[in-house]
């Protein structure tokens, strides 16, 4: 079978306007009000400021997730644990998915504001 040009035009045209992009949630301006690590190798954290919108459709519950098995996951978790203890406030950032827990979006990355 033979492709004709205006075809292949066409395929490519709705392929890509169909491409989405994943939405991912973010925080800014509250507290670390609680931590919860577990042993699954995850930490869940939850904000006083919840996520604002738009968040990614598995995100259902009001918390973030940082995976713990990785010195980078570590790291953030460290300085979770410090902003509580601080008492400072955090901006949070979403990577837009839920890979440790399924309806608790991951940090992709925070800041610690004084």
């Amino acid at each position: 079978m033979r492709c004709l040009p205006w075809a292949t035009l066409v395929a490519a045209l709705i392929a890509a306007t169909t491409v989405t992009t994943a939405e991912a949630g973010s925080s800014s301006g509250g507290y670390v009000t609680m931590i919860a690590p577990n042993n699954g190798g995850s930490l869940v954290f939850f904000t006083s400021v919840p996520a604002a919108a738009p968040r990614p459709a598995c995100a259902t519950s009001d918390r973030w997730s940082i995976n713990t098995t990785t010195l980078q996951g570590q790291s953030m978790a460290a300085g979770i644990y410090a902003a509580m203890a601080a008492g400072f406030k955090i901006n949070v950032y979403g990577t837009g998915s839920c890979p440790e827990i399924y309806d608790t979006e991951s940090v992709s990355y925070y800041t610690i504001v004084k």
